[in-house]
């Protein structure tokens, strides 16, 4: 909240304008190693005052896209399912109000090699009995691509699709602006996945589902963004380096 930008109207056309959050880690039973009313209380709390936060950067600084710079959960990695759905839930639905305020409510990158949306990916652990959460609100808003998103998918590297292009063009994104929403963007962190040989498989391919790719480049403004997965990329392990390997060559390439 400490940064200044300028806030007229001719800059807001002329600019595409980024915040970033670094490091959101929703509270929850690893922060303190807490649970029953306690914990219920501290993530009540913790989660209004982030979501009051987030309020107020939105109506301040009327970014056209808010870039979610990993650890989006304290104990992500090592969250069970049932745990993963409702803290999703909170991300989502309540803190950053993604049903009001996103432009784009599913990850505008998918994992080719996941292969399945948020929805019917989550929707099958629970059928499997991973978790007790049937009747989420989470994922019965978390729908299927819908026909023009698919019309849109475009491959760009084999291991993320594109659903749909970001708006770009002034008058497109004032009238984005002025609905009071924003393009929302995600980067795994360590407490999502792991880091290193010591990455959680089981937690990357859940975050994937639900957060989108963790390799992409996406245009913004008049810059290439590229995401590039360095906790895999840290790793010796083949299995667990090579995607994010394979990323960075093809990226190498275009330079």
């Amino acid at each position: 909240m400490g940064c200044s930008m300028d806030k007229s109207e001719e800059a807001l056309n002329n600019r595409y304008r980024m915040a970033i959050i670094a490091d959101p880690q929703l509270t929850d039973w690893m922060s303190y190693h807490q649970s029953g009313l306690l914990l219920a209380l501290v993530e009540a709390y913790t989660d209004i005052y982030m979501k009051r936060s987030f309020r107020r950067l939105r109506a301040s600084l009327r970014p056209d896209a808010v870039l979610f710079l990993g650890d989006l959960n304290d104990g992500g990695r090592k969250t069970d399912n049932q745990t993963f759905v409702k803290n999703t839930g909170r991300f989502f639905e309540w803190i950053f109000a993604t049903k009001s305020s996103a432009w784009n409510q599913e990850p505008i990158v998918a994992d080719a090699l996941v292969g399945e949306t948020a929805a019917s990916a989550l929707a099958e652990e629970l059928q499997n009995g991973n978790s007790k959460e049937d009747n989420s609100s989470y994922l019965k808003k978390r729908q299927e691509l819908t026909q023009e998103e698919k019309a849109a998918k475009v491959d760009i590297t084999g291991h993320y699709v594109q659903r749909v292009g970001v708006p770009l063009e002034a008058e497109e994104r004032r009238k984005i602006r002025e609905s009071g929403r924003s393009l929302r963007l995600y980067v795994a962190g360590n407490h999502d996945v792991g880091f290193g040989d010591t990455l959680i498989r089981s937690s990357m391919v859940r975050y994937k589902k639900v957060f989108g790719s963790v390799n992409y480049e996406v245009n913004v403004g008049n810059h290439s963004l590229v995401i590039l997965d360095t906790l895999a990329l840290s790793s010796k392990v083949p299995s667990i380096r090579d995607e994010s390997q394979q990323f960075l060559d093809h990226i190498k390439q275009g330079i």
